[in-house]
Protein backbone atom coordinates (compact mmCIF):
# COMPACT_ATOMS: atom_id res chain seq x y z
CA UNK A 1 0.00 0.00 0.00
CA UNK A 2 1.05 3.33 -1.00
CA UNK A 3 2.25 5.64 2.30
CA UNK A 4 1.18 9.03 1.99
CA UNK A 5 2.88 11.97 4.19
CA UNK A 6 2.25 15.36 3.97
CA UNK A 7 5.43 17.87 4.78
CA UNK A 8 5.53 21.00 6.96
CA UNK A 9 6.17 24.32 4.96
CA UNK A 10 7.43 27.69 6.73
CA UNK A 11 6.15 31.24 5.65
CA UNK A 12 7.10 31.69 2.31
CA UNK A 13 9.03 34.78 2.99
CA UNK A 14 12.46 35.40 0.29
CA UNK A 15 15.34 34.37 2.61
CA UNK A 16 18.37 36.64 2.75
CA UNK A 17 21.94 35.39 4.61
CA UNK A 18 22.98 37.50 7.30
CA UNK A 19 25.93 37.16 8.58
CA UNK A 20 25.31 36.42 12.43
CA UNK A 21 26.81 34.28 15.73
CA UNK A 22 25.15 30.93 15.92
CA UNK A 23 25.73 29.43 19.62
CA UNK A 24 25.72 25.53 19.60
CA UNK A 25 25.20 23.33 22.93
CA UNK A 26 26.89 19.81 23.01
CA UNK A 27 26.48 17.04 25.45
CA UNK A 28 28.44 14.16 25.08
CA UNK A 29 27.68 10.66 26.51
CA UNK A 30 31.01 9.03 28.33
CA UNK A 31 31.81 7.04 25.33
CA UNK A 32 32.60 10.36 23.44
CA UNK A 33 35.18 12.01 26.08
CA UNK A 34 38.21 13.30 24.51
CA UNK A 35 37.23 11.86 21.17
CA UNK A 36 37.80 14.53 17.92
CA UNK A 37 35.10 16.19 16.52
CA UNK A 38 35.20 17.86 13.09
CA UNK A 39 33.08 20.41 12.16
CA UNK A 40 32.14 21.39 8.03
CA UNK A 41 29.97 24.14 6.65
CA UNK A 42 28.15 21.74 4.04
CA UNK A 43 26.19 24.39 2.21
CA UNK A 44 26.30 27.02 0.99
CA UNK A 45 29.97 25.77 0.32
CA UNK A 46 31.84 22.68 1.83
CA UNK A 47 34.71 23.75 3.90
CA UNK A 48 36.38 22.33 7.37
CA UNK A 49 35.70 25.26 10.04
CA UNK A 50 37.65 23.26 12.89
CA UNK A 51 38.43 20.42 15.00
CA UNK A 52 38.09 20.32 18.38
CA UNK A 53 38.00 17.67 21.36
CA UNK A 54 34.57 16.63 23.11
CA UNK A 55 34.43 16.37 26.89
CA UNK A 56 31.99 13.88 28.69
CA UNK A 57 28.92 16.56 29.52
CA UNK A 58 28.12 20.02 28.21
CA UNK A 59 30.35 22.45 26.11
CA UNK A 60 29.39 25.47 24.45
CA UNK A 61 30.41 26.60 21.09
CA UNK A 62 29.59 30.00 18.38
CA UNK A 63 30.12 29.69 14.97
CA UNK A 64 29.92 32.78 12.72
CA UNK A 65 28.63 32.97 9.32
CA UNK A 66 26.36 34.01 7.11
CA UNK A 67 23.34 32.30 8.15
CA UNK A 68 21.12 29.88 7.79
CA UNK A 69 23.59 27.71 6.62
CA UNK A 70 23.97 23.77 6.88
CA UNK A 71 26.74 22.46 9.29
CA UNK A 72 27.87 18.76 9.42
CA UNK A 73 29.36 17.95 13.25
CA UNK A 74 31.21 14.50 12.50
CA UNK A 75 33.26 11.71 15.02
CA UNK A 76 35.01 8.58 13.26
CA UNK A 77 35.30 6.97 16.15
CA UNK A 78 32.98 5.85 17.69
CA UNK A 79 30.96 6.93 14.68
CA UNK A 80 28.50 9.47 15.31
CA UNK A 81 27.55 12.34 12.34
CA UNK A 82 24.66 14.85 12.36
CA UNK A 83 23.86 17.66 10.04
CA UNK A 84 22.49 20.83 11.30
CA UNK A 85 20.89 23.98 9.67
CA UNK A 86 22.10 26.27 11.55
CA UNK A 87 20.13 30.12 12.14
CA UNK A 88 20.75 32.93 14.98
CA UNK A 89 19.18 30.80 17.34
CA UNK A 90 21.47 28.10 17.47
CA UNK A 91 21.29 24.54 17.99
CA UNK A 92 21.79 21.57 20.76
CA UNK A 93 23.31 18.64 19.66
CA UNK A 94 23.09 15.25 21.80
CA UNK A 95 25.86 12.82 21.46
CA UNK A 96 24.10 9.86 22.90
CA UNK A 97 25.36 6.09 23.66
CA UNK A 98 22.22 5.02 21.17
CA UNK A 99 21.91 7.82 18.53
CA UNK A 100 22.70 11.62 18.35
CA UNK A 101 19.80 14.12 19.10
CA UNK A 102 19.93 17.45 17.73
CA UNK A 103 17.30 20.40 18.48
CA UNK A 104 17.49 23.48 16.41
CA UNK A 105 15.41 26.54 14.75
CA UNK A 106 12.59 26.06 12.58
CA UNK A 107 14.23 25.06 9.69
CA UNK A 108 16.15 22.46 11.31
CA UNK A 109 12.97 21.05 13.49
CA UNK A 110 11.04 21.20 9.71
CA UNK A 111 13.56 18.86 8.48
CA UNK A 112 13.27 16.56 11.37
CA UNK A 113 10.19 16.39 10.94
CA UNK A 114 9.81 15.87 7.53
CA UNK A 115 12.81 12.94 7.76
CA UNK A 116 10.92 11.29 10.69
CA UNK A 117 7.99 11.34 8.20
CA UNK A 118 9.78 9.13 5.78
CA UNK A 119 11.59 6.94 8.20
CA UNK A 120 9.25 3.97 7.95
CA UNK A 121 9.32 3.70 4.05
CA UNK A 122 12.85 4.13 4.32
CA UNK A 123 13.49 1.26 6.77
CA UNK A 124 11.16 -0.97 4.50
CA UNK A 125 13.65 0.37 1.50
CA UNK A 126 16.79 -0.53 3.65
CA UNK A 127 15.23 -3.78 4.31
CA UNK A 128 14.60 -4.51 0.95
CA UNK A 129 17.61 -3.73 -0.37
CA UNK A 130 19.36 -6.18 1.84
CA UNK A 131 17.22 -9.11 1.16
CA UNK A 132 17.51 -7.95 -2.33
CA UNK A 133 21.49 -8.58 -1.96
CA UNK A 134 21.10 -11.73 -0.48
CA UNK A 135 18.84 -13.31 -3.20
CA UNK A 136 19.91 -15.22 -5.66
CA UNK A 137 16.38 -16.27 -7.80
CA UNK A 138 16.43 -13.77 -10.89
CA UNK A 139 12.55 -13.95 -10.32
CA UNK A 140 12.28 -13.36 -6.75
CA UNK A 141 14.95 -10.25 -7.47
CA UNK A 142 13.22 -9.19 -10.23
CA UNK A 143 9.58 -8.82 -7.58
CA UNK A 144 11.86 -7.27 -5.10
CA UNK A 145 13.35 -4.84 -7.29
CA UNK A 146 9.57 -3.53 -8.48
CA UNK A 147 8.93 -3.58 -4.58
CA UNK A 148 12.31 -1.02 -4.18
CA UNK A 149 11.74 1.28 -7.19
CA UNK A 150 8.07 1.75 -6.25
CA UNK A 151 9.06 2.97 -2.61
CA UNK A 152 12.13 4.97 -3.57
CA UNK A 153 9.78 6.65 -6.25
CA UNK A 154 7.21 7.68 -2.98
CA UNK A 155 10.48 8.73 -1.27
CA UNK A 156 11.59 10.98 -4.41
CA UNK A 157 8.20 12.66 -4.41
CA UNK A 158 8.01 13.44 -1.28
CA UNK A 159 10.86 14.97 -1.28
CA UNK A 160 10.17 17.04 -4.22
CA UNK A 161 6.92 18.42 -2.56
CA UNK A 162 9.23 19.14 0.63
CA UNK A 163 11.26 21.34 -1.68
CA UNK A 164 8.07 22.75 -3.79
CA UNK A 165 7.10 23.87 -0.04
CA UNK A 166 10.10 25.08 1.19
CA UNK A 167 11.37 26.79 -1.82
CA UNK A 168 12.15 30.52 -0.24
CA UNK A 169 14.41 29.05 2.58
CA UNK A 170 17.41 26.95 3.13
CA UNK A 171 15.46 24.32 4.20
CA UNK A 172 14.04 23.62 0.73
CA UNK A 173 17.43 24.86 -1.03
CA UNK A 174 19.60 22.21 1.36
CA UNK A 175 17.41 19.22 0.76
CA UNK A 176 17.78 20.13 -3.49
CA UNK A 177 21.17 20.20 -2.57
CA UNK A 178 22.11 16.83 -0.95
CA UNK A 179 19.88 14.94 -3.41
CA UNK A 180 21.30 16.44 -6.75
CA UNK A 181 22.65 13.23 -7.12
CA UNK A 182 19.84 11.87 -7.22
CA UNK A 183 17.63 13.58 -9.34
CA UNK A 184 15.96 12.67 -12.96
CA UNK A 185 16.28 15.11 -15.47
CA UNK A 186 12.47 15.78 -15.45
CA UNK A 187 12.70 16.70 -11.68
CA UNK A 188 15.97 19.19 -12.62
CA UNK A 189 14.06 20.98 -15.23
CA UNK A 190 11.09 21.46 -12.15
CA UNK A 191 13.63 22.15 -9.73
CA UNK A 192 16.14 24.60 -11.08
CA UNK A 193 13.75 27.71 -11.46
CA UNK A 194 12.72 27.61 -8.15
CA UNK A 195 16.16 28.85 -7.32
CA UNK A 196 17.23 30.64 -10.71
CA UNK A 197 16.69 34.08 -8.84
CA UNK A 198 17.26 33.97 -5.32
CA UNK A 199 20.85 34.84 -5.16
CA UNK A 200 21.35 33.32 -1.56
CA UNK A 201 20.74 30.09 -3.14
CA UNK A 202 22.99 30.49 -6.38
CA UNK A 203 25.08 27.36 -5.00
CA UNK A 204 22.11 25.04 -5.40
CA UNK A 205 20.54 26.21 -8.38
CA UNK A 206 24.60 25.93 -9.70
CA UNK A 207 25.08 22.09 -8.89
CA UNK A 208 21.51 21.49 -10.54
CA UNK A 209 22.55 23.17 -13.25
CA UNK A 210 25.22 21.39 -13.50
CA UNK A 211 24.16 18.23 -13.18
CA UNK A 212 20.90 18.99 -15.53
CA UNK A 213 23.88 19.98 -18.36
CA UNK A 214 26.02 16.91 -17.30
CA UNK A 215 23.00 14.63 -18.47
CA UNK A 216 22.19 16.78 -21.79
CA UNK A 217 25.70 16.60 -23.00
CA UNK A 218 25.59 12.31 -22.90
CA UNK A 219 22.13 12.73 -24.54
CA UNK A 220 22.04 11.03 -28.30
CA UNK A 221 18.64 12.46 -29.34
CA UNK A 222 18.38 13.41 -32.78
CA UNK A 223 22.05 12.24 -33.45
CA UNK A 224 23.08 9.80 -36.05
CA UNK A 225 23.54 6.54 -34.30
CA UNK A 226 27.17 5.43 -34.46
CA UNK A 227 27.41 2.75 -36.99
CA UNK A 228 28.41 -1.11 -35.53
CA UNK A 229 28.85 -4.39 -36.06
CA UNK A 230 29.07 -6.98 -33.53
CA UNK A 231 28.80 -10.62 -33.21
CA UNK A 232 25.36 -12.32 -32.92
CA UNK A 233 24.49 -15.17 -30.47
CA UNK A 234 24.02 -16.99 -33.92
CA UNK A 235 27.83 -16.71 -34.74
CA UNK A 236 27.56 -14.84 -37.22
CA UNK A 237 28.11 -10.47 -37.47
CA UNK A 238 24.88 -8.24 -37.99
CA UNK A 239 25.29 -4.23 -38.74
CA UNK A 240 23.43 -1.78 -37.79
CA UNK A 241 22.99 -0.62 -41.56
CA UNK A 242 21.74 -4.16 -42.65
CA UNK A 243 18.93 -3.77 -39.77
CA UNK A 244 17.94 -0.49 -40.46
CA UNK A 245 17.62 -1.47 -44.29
CA UNK A 246 14.76 -3.84 -43.47
CA UNK A 247 12.59 -1.83 -40.90
CA UNK A 248 11.14 1.06 -40.03
CA UNK A 249 12.21 1.73 -37.02
CA UNK A 250 14.67 0.02 -34.97
CA UNK A 251 15.05 -0.29 -30.86
CA UNK A 252 18.32 -0.88 -29.54
CA UNK A 253 18.47 -2.50 -26.16
CA UNK A 254 21.62 -2.22 -24.35
CA UNK A 255 21.34 -4.78 -20.88
CA UNK A 256 23.23 -7.65 -18.97
CA UNK A 257 22.45 -11.17 -17.21
CA UNK A 258 22.77 -9.36 -13.85
CA UNK A 259 20.84 -6.31 -14.39
CA UNK A 260 17.31 -7.23 -12.35
CA UNK A 261 15.40 -4.27 -14.06
CA UNK A 262 17.21 -5.22 -17.72
CA UNK A 263 15.55 -8.44 -17.43
CA UNK A 264 11.83 -7.52 -15.90
CA UNK A 265 12.04 -5.12 -19.31
CA UNK A 266 13.05 -8.51 -21.37
CA UNK A 267 9.85 -9.53 -19.71
CA UNK A 268 7.76 -6.94 -20.75
CA UNK A 269 9.14 -6.27 -23.84
CA UNK A 270 9.02 -10.18 -25.39
CA UNK A 271 5.38 -10.63 -25.42
CA UNK A 272 4.59 -7.83 -27.56
CA UNK A 273 6.91 -8.09 -29.60
CA UNK A 274 5.49 -10.00 -32.66
CA UNK A 275 2.98 -7.27 -32.75
CA UNK A 276 5.15 -4.54 -33.05
CA UNK A 277 7.34 -6.30 -35.34
CA UNK A 278 4.91 -6.62 -37.65
CA UNK A 279 4.28 -2.69 -37.54
CA UNK A 280 7.67 -2.03 -38.91
CA UNK A 281 9.79 -2.01 -35.42
CA UNK A 282 12.43 -4.18 -34.73
CA UNK A 283 14.61 -4.97 -31.58
CA UNK A 284 18.18 -5.41 -31.28
CA UNK A 285 19.45 -6.11 -27.78
CA UNK A 286 23.08 -5.57 -27.67
CA UNK A 287 24.36 -7.52 -23.90
CA UNK A 288 27.65 -6.12 -22.39
CA UNK A 289 27.97 -9.45 -20.54
CA UNK A 290 31.50 -10.66 -19.70
CA UNK A 291 30.34 -14.03 -19.08
CA UNK A 292 29.07 -15.51 -22.66
CA UNK A 293 27.44 -18.59 -20.44
CA UNK A 294 25.14 -16.12 -18.28
CA UNK A 295 24.10 -14.32 -21.32
CA UNK A 296 22.92 -17.29 -23.53
CA UNK A 297 21.10 -18.54 -19.80
CA UNK A 298 19.34 -15.19 -19.79
CA UNK A 299 18.80 -14.76 -23.37
CA UNK A 300 16.70 -18.72 -23.07
CA UNK A 301 14.81 -17.91 -19.52
CA UNK A 302 13.72 -14.34 -20.76
CA UNK A 303 12.43 -16.13 -24.18
CA UNK A 304 13.97 -13.34 -26.40
CA UNK A 305 13.12 -13.90 -29.32
CA UNK A 306 14.81 -10.72 -31.16
CA UNK A 307 18.02 -10.06 -32.37
CA UNK A 308 21.34 -10.68 -29.50
CA UNK A 309 24.72 -8.62 -29.93
CA UNK A 310 27.27 -8.60 -27.87
CA UNK A 311 29.31 -5.55 -26.78
CA UNK A 312 32.71 -5.56 -27.87
CA UNK A 313 34.53 -5.69 -24.51
CA UNK A 314 31.59 -5.21 -22.11
CA UNK A 315 31.18 -1.90 -20.57
CA UNK A 316 34.49 -0.76 -21.97
CA UNK A 317 34.58 -1.31 -25.19
CA UNK A 318 33.96 1.14 -28.26
CA UNK A 319 30.03 0.14 -28.61
CA UNK A 320 29.39 1.82 -24.79
CA UNK A 321 31.56 5.14 -25.66
CA UNK A 322 29.90 5.69 -28.75
CA UNK A 323 26.74 5.55 -27.41
CA UNK A 324 27.18 7.18 -24.47
CA UNK A 325 25.96 4.28 -22.24
CA UNK A 326 25.96 5.21 -18.31
CA UNK A 327 23.47 2.81 -17.10
CA UNK A 328 21.36 -0.39 -17.40
CA UNK A 329 19.04 -0.87 -19.22
CA UNK A 330 19.53 1.86 -21.82
CA UNK A 331 17.27 1.90 -24.65
CA UNK A 332 17.14 4.00 -28.14
CA UNK A 333 15.08 4.63 -30.78
CA UNK A 334 16.11 4.94 -34.16
CA UNK A 335 14.40 6.05 -37.49
CA UNK A 336 15.04 4.08 -41.00
CA UNK A 337 17.41 7.29 -41.59
CA UNK A 338 19.49 5.56 -38.50
CA UNK A 339 18.83 8.98 -36.04
CA UNK A 340 18.06 8.23 -32.86
CA UNK A 341 14.53 9.85 -31.77
CA UNK A 342 14.43 9.11 -28.37
CA UNK A 343 16.28 7.08 -25.53
CA UNK A 344 14.87 5.48 -22.61
CA UNK A 345 11.65 4.01 -24.64
CA UNK A 346 8.48 3.32 -23.18
CA UNK A 347 6.11 0.31 -24.61
CA UNK A 348 3.89 2.55 -24.90
CA UNK A 349 6.12 4.64 -26.85
CA UNK A 350 6.52 2.38 -29.69
CA UNK A 351 2.83 1.75 -29.32
CA UNK A 352 2.20 5.31 -30.58
CA UNK A 353 4.75 4.85 -33.47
Amino acid sequence: MAMLYISMALPSLAQQRIKGNSKISINAASKFNNVKLSIYREWPTRKLIDTLRLKEGQQELSIVDSLPAVYSFSIRKPYANTNVLLDAKGATISFNDADTKVSGGQMEMSLQKHHSSLAPLEKEWQGLGTAYGKESDMEQKILLEKRIKTIAEEVMVQRLMFIKQNRKNTAGAWMASSYAFAWSPEVLKELIPLFQKQAWANTTYAQLSAKLAKHNSIQMTGKKAPAFTLPSMKGNSVSLDSVLQKNEYVLIDVWASWCTPCRAANRKLAPVYARLKKKGIEFVSISVDENHLAWEKAVQADKIPWIQLLSDNAMKGSFVTNYQVKSLPTTFLLNKQGVIIKQQVEIADLEKL
